[in-house]
């Protein structure tokens, strides 16, 4: 009994491709929304992984999200360290909601199960990383 509702949960809590494609064609808003600085001082492991994958330093000294990294890592890792990125994404205040008002990305990008993901953001209907997770 335990193994069968172990099985359905890993399951139920995928991120199935379609998810994560639209949160890659978000990516664009993620620099914008992010706050380094709490991120750079940080000595979880968690975010030790965010920065030395995702952020990139710029000539002048400051730091950007490096997009292509960013859209690999939202394609290939596995769900279990994707979920834990997007908790502390969401912890940072980077949440789902913020980074697509920011990305501004023309609705004809997206296929028909990412532009149902897209209305329920723009309704405040799924606000962060994890509640897109959860849908």
């Amino acid at each position: 009994m335990v193994k069968t509702f172990f099985i359905f949960i890993q399951i139920k809590m995928s991120l199935p491709q379609c998810k994560r494609d639209f949160i890659r064609k978000l990516v664009t808003g993620v620099s914008n929304v992010m706050d380094f600085d709490k991120l750079l001082h940080s000595i979880d492991k968690t975010d030790i992984f965010i920065k030395k994958h995702f952020l990139v330093r710029t000539d002048d000294g400051s730091y950007m999200v490096n997009k292509t990294n960013f859209c690999m890592c939202v394609k290939s890792l596995d769900f279990e360290l994707l979920c834990k990125i997007f908790i502390r994404l969401d912890t940072y205040g980077v949440t789902l909601r913020k980074v697509f008002l920011e990305a501004n990305v023309n609705p004809l990008y997206f296929s028909k199960e990412e532009l149902n993901y897209a209305q329920l953001v723009g309704q405040g209907e799924i606000e962060t990383f994890f509640d897109l997770v959860l849908f």
